[in-house]
């Protein structure tokens, strides 16, 4: 596999102003690829100017100039004056997944994850909170379901804390970290295609590429349980199937999840009562895959 990344390439050419610890939107930026919700910067880097600074809290908002809805403010670490006072600046997310397509798969017996020496982070240069940071590097094949989900999905965001009552009667809350996020899917009716060996297809967007038959959802939901050790591993998820023309790298915080598939895999007979037989059988059995949680790990 090959594929090189960079988690600025949506937010870049952005003009700023500094103020203490402050960064505001600053006339003539460039625009943001995405609206920016309130925290989901927190913990990225934003580079003023070659300064790159970790972002510690921000609001939400457009980063541009042509629109009149909200501008977003971040707030700053370890500040120290030497940064612009008004210049431009691009973002480095946090996170991110980058998904490679079969034409540009190389077949190899190993995957490496390369940082050659010398080069710079995205274009940083020489600087204190300049570096390759690591939380968690996660490997392994791209699977697509066969239908998109249904209506009835949600997310969750729990709290990450141990609540205790005094003997005078307050109450006393401690924060273990950030709260974690669960999303639920469910998918709509589908009909199996068992009796078809050459089943329709879906895939991105801009390619012909096929990434799964139709409707096959509960197959591989059964497949991901087998390749992860039987849920005991976790996977990261995406809300999208990015096109192939470049475009290959998610940074939007909201699109992605990294965490535990919970619960069952299952698969559920609405109505009919035949399994096999003819394609012309089975498509009157009506059948869909069983909700699945997906509890964040942080």
């Amino acid at each position: 596999m090959t594929g090189a990344t960079c988690s600025k390439s949506r937010y870049t050419s952005l003009n700023y102003t500094l103020t203490g610890d402050v960064v505001e939107v600053r006339a003539g930026s460039g625009e943001a690829a995405d609206y920016i919700f309130g925290e989901d910067l927190a913990g990225s880097h934003i580079v003023l100017n070659g300064k790159s600074r970790k972002i510690a809290a921000n609001l939400s908002g457009q980063w541009g100039v042509t629109g009149t809805t909200t501008r977003p403010a971040l707030r700053l670490e370890a500040v120290d004056g030497t940064e612009s006072a008004a210049q431009t600046a691009y973002i480095n997310m946090q996170r991110g997944a980058m998904i490679i397509y079969g034409a540009s798969l190389v077949k190899a017996r190993y995957w490496r994850l390369r940082i050659p020496a010398s080069q710079a982070v995205c274009g940083l240069g020489s600087d204190p909170e300049t570096g390759y940071r690591i939380g968690s590097v996660v490997f392994g094949e791209f699977m697509a379901f066969g239908s998109g989900t249904g209506s009835g999905w949600n997310e969750v965001t729990s709290p990450n804390y141990t609540e205790v009552t005094t003997r005078r009667g307050s109450v006393v809350r401690k924060s273990y970290g950030p709260p974690s996020r669960r999303w639920s899917l469910v998918w709509d009716e589908a009909d199996r295609f068992l009796g078809d060996q050459d089943p329709d297809w879906v895939g991105n967007s801009n390619s012909d590429q096929p990434l799964a038959a139709l409707a096959e959802v509960y197959e591989q939901l059964r497949a991901i349980a087998r390749r992860v050790s039987a849920l005991a591993v976790p996977v990261v998820a995406v809300r999208y199937t990015p096109t192939a023309n470049g475009a290959n790298m998610i940074t939007d915080p909201s699109a992605t999840l990294y965490g535990h598939i919970s619960g069952e895999v299952e698969l559920q007979q609405v109505s009919g009562d035949k399994d096999h037989g003819t394609s012309s059988d089975i498509q009157q059995q009506v059948i869909r895959a069983g909700a699945i949680q997906l509890d964040e790990v942080i």
